[in-house]
């Protein structure tokens, strides 16, 4: 599996926990253009927002998943994925608001 990480995140380490080998693929490295190699790509949290790379990449991941490649991309914000294409379909994140705490009226 290739893991594109933007911050530090336990995942990569729970999957190896579970027996899986897990790859680190960045820009810096080769992997990183070559989705093709792996059973599965998994993009980190929020990696859109923080990878300067990763968008100008977006479509050969897109292509890894068009021709049978599993991609997961994990949760990513509003502002770094709303307008952008980056889904292989239509998509937008909903409504932000349910998220916060409700408001005390008192």
């Amino acid at each position: 599996m290739g893991y594109i990480s933007a911050e530090s995140e336990p995942v990569p380490d729970a999957l190896k926990m579970l027996g899986i080998r897990v790859e680190m693929a960045g820009c810096e490295h080769a992997e990183f253009w070559r989705p093709f190699q792996y059973d599965a790509v998994v993009v980190g949290v929020r990696a859109y927002e923080l990878r300067s790379e990763l968008p100008g990449a977006n479509q050969r991941l897109l292509d890894y998943a068009k021709n049978g490649g599993t991609l997961v991309v994990q949760y990513q914000r509003d502002f770094a994925w709303d307008g952008k294409n980056y889904a292989p379909y239509p998509a937008k994140i909903g409504n932000q608001a349910g998220r916060s705490a409700p408001a005390h009226h008192g």
